[in-house]
This record gives C-alpha cells, sequence and structure tokens, in this order.
C-alpha cells in the first residue's frame, strides 16, 4: 500500500485502507519522510511545503485517524521515525530538522493524552543511515564520503539499517510498558 503523503487528507487514507485490509491497527510506525537539503536562504517554497506536509501534517492525520481506536481497545504503540537532527540540527536541514522536532514534540504531547488508556508513543531518532537517501553521495564520491562519516560521530561510520530493529521493535512491544513520550537516539555516540 502507498500513498502520496504530501497531499492533504493521503493520511488519512492510508490507514483507512490499510485497516479496512488488516483490521484496527495496535502497532504504527510513522517513517515516510522529505528532506531536501539547502540552506535557509535557498529553500524554496514546494520545497518547505514538501517537507512540512510530509514530515508534519501527514503525521498529524495519521495519529488522528489510528489514536482513537488504539485507546478504545486500550492497547497501542506508536513508534515515530525521528532524526538526529531534532535535537542537534545542521543548517543545510534546518527545515527538515524543525519538521522532526515538532514531530517529536506532537507525540510527546500525545504519549501525555493517551498514556491512561495503555497507548504509549516514543520516537527513534537514527544518527547517519546508510540507506537509499545517501546513495547518491556516498556512490559519487566515496573519498568524501568515508571522510565525513569518519569525523561525524564517535564510532566513526554510518549506521545500517538492521542496527535499528532492536530499538524499534523493543517501542513497539510491552517491554517498553513504562515507556512514553521518550526519543531513543541511536547516532554512534554525538
Amino acid at each position: 500500500m502507498h500513498g502520496d503523503l504530501a497531499a492533504p487528507g493521503a493520511g488519512r487514507e492510508l490507514i483507512r485502507r490499510a485497516e479496512e485490509v488488516a483490521g484496527p491497527l495496535d502497532i504504527l510506525v510513522i517513517n515516510a519522510s522529505a528532506q531536501i537539503n539547502a540552506t535557509l536562504d535557498a529553500v524554496k517554497d514546494e520545497d518547505f511545503e514538501t517537507q512540512v506536509n510530509v514530515n508534519l501534517r501527514s503525521t498529524v492525520e495519521i495519529l488522528q485517524a489510528v489514536l482513537p481506536g488504539m485507546a478504545e481497545r486500550g492497547w497501542g504503540r506508536v513508534v515515530n521515525i525521528g532524526s538526529i537532527n531534532q535535537l542537534r540540527p545542521k543548517g543545510i536541514v534546518s527545515i527538515y530538522a524543525a519538521t522532526k522536532a515538532a514531530q517529536h514534540n506532537l507525540v510527546q504531547s500525545l504519549a501525555r493524552e493517551y498514556a491512561a488508556n495503555g497507548v504509549l508513543l516514543n520516537t527513534l531518532a537514527p544518527g547517519l543511515i546508510d540507506t537509499d537517501r545517501n546513495a547518491s553521495r556516498r556512490d559519487t564520491d566515496p573519498e568524501g564520503w568515508a571522510a565525513y562519516v569518519r569525523q561525524l560521530n564517535w564510532m566513526g561510520r554510518a549506521g545500517h539499517v538492521d542496527e535499528m530493529v532492536g530499538a524499534a521493535v523493543f517501542l513497539a512491544s510491552d517491554a517498553c510498558s513504562f515507556m512514553t513520550g521518550e526519543a531513543i537516539f541511536l547516532s554512534g555516540g554525538y
């Protein structure tokens, strides 16, 4: 199932279709994001709108569609995929960083509201992860990429997708029963 989360209403529609196929959702991972690198003076209106719509507005729509049912059933887990940039922003991603900070703030606000209903919301905030998003930079300038990641964190490397799995499974499980509104940063040391 897919949808263009930059379009108004797409988040709610995606949840409607998912629940039509799978039934009520008990675990939600919010992982769609748009990151357009540009210094503030170079941010185009359409790039600003895309990042706000995908990273924040669609998150609001998705949570509006899912949280009431989770609360009614008395159990739910929301794992929001944030970013190290929500805590330590860089100028080249100022809009992305701001939307990720706002997204986590929303998670914290709703965590307080839904905790008594057994619905827990937390954020998993990775640092630089070696994904398709970074393939162009990594592949076109391997030496520059290697130098960049060596200085980026204490481990001197990019993380791997499979290194995020344990924290995500924890946040989506009963093992996380006394944690809500928090962020786990997986950044290689920062």
